[in-house]
């Protein structure tokens, strides 16, 4: 790289460096970027910087369509977005994928009872991604596997929700289940299913205003 790149920063040929480097010193670099053609025209991550002199690798470019200003261009004022982290089974075999409306229940312990419920109901997915950031959807040849499930929610339903994931001592555990709600010619609205949940989790946190 001929200069140091900040995220957003699209990639054109000024900013590319040739250099010649034996195979084996980058061998064990699986995420090095050496095709020019997959370097030219992409944007420098979010939440990431190419320094002078650095290499390309693969976690820190992206296309225009996969930067989160393309998929979060419409959030509602006072909305916030939050991104739920999930394994691979949590998608239901891929059935969860940006547009579908989700439920989220919640698994946890009170008095030594097994409490399980729906916490947030009609929540609208913006994206579903892998560990590395990558939309799941945008090449299904690449076999994606899911790891986050991202929306958007009112900041007192963001509070809640990231409350609920810091109760681990309470084996606390967040599930997206999809509805048929996006569906529906006129779909739900967005709301609390559970305010025994909501009063419980905010009973035993406190959140720290900033």
């Amino acid at each position: 790289c001929t200069q140091t790149l900040v995220s957003g920063t699209k990639i054109t040929e000024e900013y590319i460096n040739y250099l010649d480097i034996p195979k084996e010193t980058v061998g064990a670099m699986t995420n090095l970027v050496t095709d020019v053609n997959k370097i030219k025209d992409m944007l420098v991550s979010y939440d990431s910087k190419i320094p002078q002199n650095g290499f390309f690798f693969s976690e820190n470019l992206m296309t225009e369509d996969e930067m989160p200003n393309s998929v979060y261009s419409n959030i509602q004022d006072g909305y916030t977005i939050y991104d739920l982290h999930i394994d691979a089974d949590a998608v239901y075999g891929n059935t969860i994928m940006p547009g579908a409306t989700i439920d989220i229940y919640m698994s946890t312990e009170q008095d030594d009872l097994l409490v399980f419920g729906r916490f947030i109901s009609q929540i609208q997915v913006l994206a579903v991604k892998d560990s590395n950031g990558q939309p799941v959807f945008q090449n299904i040849d690449e076999g994606r596997v899911p790891a986050m499930i991202i929306f958007d929610v009112p900041e007192e339903y963001y509070i809640l929700l990231k409350k609920a994931e810091y109760l681990r001592t309470y084996d606390s555990t967040l599930i997206p289940v999809p509805t048929n709600e996006s569906l529906k010619d006129e779909p739900g609205e967005l709301e609390i299913s559970s305010e025994s949940l909501k009063d419980w989790i905010n009973k035993v946190t406190v959140w720290e205003e900033s």
